[in-house]
């Protein structure tokens, strides 16, 4: 999932806005552009992990926990929804265009394809979103 829908998430599931539940909606993907600063393993991957760490160590925090563990697929998070290979929504949606991103690359249908299609449906999502409910931007 992209930014906005992760924050959408975060913030519908809680009803709060908290700024520390938004900036943890979307700090597992910090993770995949970081060039592994940020393990994926260590945030990404491991919500339950942080969420502890944190519940005992810095419990002003737990929002930021809070927003770790709606984003990952881990325990069904958000990005399970549109991950899981077999239900995830930009997975199977992306199968759906895979053969037109294929064409358009001008590759052979593989892993490049599919994530590529995959990430085509969650930017779209996120473009929508941003048109019917504006607001998810404003604080």
């Amino acid at each position: 999932m992209f930014p906005l829908s992760h924050i959408f998430v975060s913030t519908v599931t809680t009803k709060r806005k908290d700024p520390l539940l938004v900036f943890g909606s979307v700090l597992p993907d910090v993770s995949w552009t970081s060039k592994s600063e940020i393990g994926r393993d260590q945030i990404h991957y491991a919500p339950r992990e942080l969420y502890e760490y944190i519940s005992k160590n810095k419990p002003e925090l737990i929002d930021l926990a809070l927003g770790v563990k709606l984003h990952s697929n881990v325990d069904k998070g958000a990005d399970y929804y549109s991950d899981d290979t077999e239900t995830g929504f930009a997975k199977v949606e992306g199968r759906k265009i895979e053969d037109d991103v294929a064409r358009m690359l001008n590759e052979e249908k593989g892993e490049r394809t599919l994530g590529t299609a995959h990430s085509f449906i969650e930017a779209s999502v996120d473009i929508l979103l941003n048109r019917a409910k504006p607001e998810i931007l404003s604080q």
